[in-house]
């Protein structure tokens, strides 16, 4: 991999409060401890969004009150995230060649009150996309 395969761009981030609340309402959830992966796959409604897979990260209050915590954790999903996305970029493009373009949003969201060590939580990541790739089969 080069190093601008692992930049992780602003469009690439999950932002619209509207697309946020779709996402959590309608989408389909996955849960592969310690993260619950929620999913949508949806048409591309605006054409000048040209990024197909948005993602964002959340660490719940209630397992980590300190504010550096949770920024440490999802310092490390997000880092994650860029090292094990590959699959799921390969897929998307099998997807996206059928003429009709799609977009992915992701939630991934930590589901646990135990620190987690980069170890654990890269293969809980690689196994959450891994699932999502054969979901989109």
């Amino acid at each position: 991999m080069t190093v601008s395969t692992l930049r992780f761009p602003k469009s690439e981030r999950l932002c619209s409060r509207r697309d946020i609340q779709m996402l959590f309402r309608e989408g389909k959830r996955i849960f592969q401890p310690p993260l619950q992966l929620i999913w949508s796959l949806r048409d591309n409604d605006n054409p000048e969004r040209t990024q197909e897979i948005q993602i964002m990260v959340s660490v719940p209050k209630r397992f980590f009150r300190r504010a550096h915590q949770r920024n440490r954790i999802k310092r490390q999903l997000r880092e994650a995230w860029r090292i094990h996305r590959s699959s799921l970029f390969e897929k998307k493009e099998a997807l996206s060649s059928t003429g009709q373009t799609k977009r992915l949003h992701i939630a991934f969201v930590y589901q646990s009150d135990q620190n987690p060590g980069w170890q654990p939580l890269c293969g809980a990541m690689e196994n959450a996309i891994r699932t999502l790739v054969k979901k989109l089969s």
